[in-house]
């Protein structure tokens, strides 16, 4: 009989013929490999993180924090996958467990448009704003296609690319196994079933089928109008939760918008032999030292505070984040703290995120023109600029077949597959040929 793991440890493809072939590798290292060799992956080097156009080298991008997200998730799932194994929950190897949770990790942020959460913003401001009433954008619309354009999600766009727009285009995508898209579904409702206003979701209604699909596979409950999350989530969350803070520090003492002497205070507080650290002087290594220790510290009490709650998210229950509960989680809400009081409101960051919002929005305001322009026109009627905009997109550029819906999808697509510094760059040069 399969038990409560083994099912939610599925290695079913989702999307894909069900075959053995000739391979030394775990179906879950399978997924690894995939992810980290797509092109959706390999962009992520030049996406933001926290601050858009840093210069300096050493200030993390999206891929770096996907990276070191993926490794604090192997260790915390190892952590769990041996606990399990002891207790007899399941027949997959700590080994296993720590793969999925570390596929889920580096996957998680795949689905994030250029200039992270400012372009998240704006290309929802830009689908609520006038621009999209005068071009006629939802004259064709459903209301739930309408307020998936709207609510526009990085998280949700990262589901549609590895389930369809990347490797196996609208055939299954990546073909990921079940297991490591449920760790992967942070919010497992839709736009249509948001829990608050401004809240976040996991999927658009063009990929329920799918989440029908691998949910179903790994079994895991309905909750009222959506699912319960996949216990392996919380793993997932609490790694991203950690790296972000500690980067997030990090980040800004490396680019002079925070003291190094109240970082080091504040994360002192994670080691017990301070007469040791003492001796690293330089605020680079001491940093490091810091980052190590915290993460030392803060690895098994998540681990141990998942085991404490594992039968509640087994059976879909509403668990807090596990750095809520566990021993250290009150320094790491410190430090969220701090960056979100210091490093977020910096000048220097809300000039770049302004410029940000300004590059996406004239460039959904000239692509979506000119796919709708090049739609209810005949062919003398359209633009010289439109026809040469849609050349511009390339393969990415919408089909006659398609509806009006599917194809200003299909632009957004385009768009949030941009990275940071391609999309700077198409917007000097469409403006700036506008503007001579």
């Amino acid at each position: 009989m399969t038990s409560r793991w083994d099912a939610l440890m599925s290695s079913v493809r989702v999307g894909a013929p069900q075959r053995r072939r000739p391979d030394t590798r775990l179906e879950f290292e399978v997924d690894h490999d995939r992810i980290v060799f797509s092109r959706a992956f390999r962009r992520l080097q030049d996406k933001t993180q926290v601050h858009p156009f840093a210069e300096n080298d050493h200030v993390r991008r999206r891929l770096m924090h996907s990276i070191e997200a993926g490794s604090v998730g192997r260790s915390l799932g190892r952590r769990v996958g041996l606990a399990l194994a002891e207790e007899g929950h399941t027949t997959a190897t700590a080994a296993e467990v720590g793969q999925v949770v570390q596929n889920a990790c580096i996957v998680h942020d795949i689905g994030n448009p250029p200039f992270g959460h400012s372009g998240e913003a704006a290309i929802r401001d830009w689908f609520r704003g006038p621009e999209a009433d005068r071009l006629g954008v939802f004259e064709g619309c459903s209301a739930l296609q309408t307020s998936d354009l709207q609510i526009f999600e990085g998280n949700a766009h990262g589901l549609r690319v590895v389930t369809r727009l990347e490797n196996y285009s609208n055939a299954g995508g990546m073909r990921l196994t079940a297991a490591t898209l449920g760790a992967f579904l942070k919010y497992p409702w839709s736009s249509a079933d948001l829990r608050a206003e401004g809240g976040k979701f996991g999927f658009f209604e063009s990929e329920r089928g799918v989440v029908e699909a691998f949910m179903g596979e790994c079994g895991v409950a309905i909750q009222g109008d959506a699912w319960a999350r996949h216990p392996l989530v919380y793993l997932v969350e609490a790694a991203d939760d950690v790296c972000y803070a500690l980067a997030d520090l990090e980040d800004g003492v490396e680019l002079g918008v925070l003291g190094f002497d109240r970082v080091e205070a504040l994360l002192l507080e994670f080691i017990e032999d301070k007469v040791a650290y003492g001796a690293a002087r330089d605020e680079g290594r001491a940093l490091e030292l810091l980052r190590s220790a915290a993460l030392r510290s803060v690895i098994p009490a998540l681990a141990e505070h998942f085991m404490r709650c594992r039968e509640e998210m087994e059976a879909g229950g509403a668990v807090a984040p596990l750095l809520d509960g566990c021993a250290h989680g009150s320094t790491f809400r410190a430090a969220q703290a701090l960056a979100e009081q210091e490093v977020f409101s910096h000048p220097r960051k809300v000039y770049a995120e302004i410029g940000a919002f300004q590059i996406l929005s004239d460039l959904l305001s000239c692509y979506i023109g000119a796919v709708l322009e090049s739609r209810r026109a005949d062919g003398s009627a359209r633009s010289a600029r439109s026809v040469h905009l849609l050349r511009l997109m390339g393969n990415a550029a919408p089909t006659d077949q398609m509806d009006d819906p599917t194809a200003i999808r299909r632009v957004v697509d385009h768009l949030a597959g941009m990275t940071d510094g391609y999309a700077a760059r198409v917007h000097q040069r469409i403006m700036g040929s506008r503007q001579r």
